[in-house]
């Protein structure tokens, strides 16, 4: 795939377009994920984005 999203809301559109199991997934995430741009981000919030790319990591290279 060749296409470069210009932001976030363009790689969000395109995960829902070509991998709509992960953005399923993602999509609850997208407000925690762009919070930081004008608040802090929670500790807790912060571990569960990491556990979440960490899972989607590995759901990947299992899946390959």
């Amino acid at each position: 795939m060749k296409i470069r999203p210009k932001n976030h809301s363009d790689r969000f559109y395109i995960l829902r377009k070509y991998f709509n199991d992960i953005y399923v997934d993602v999509s609850e995430l997208f407000d925690t994920y762009t919070k930081p741009y004008v608040t802090r981000l929670k500790r807790e919030d912060a571990e569960k984005l990491k556990e979440y790319a960490y899972g989607l990591k590995n759901k990947v290279i299992n899946k390959e």
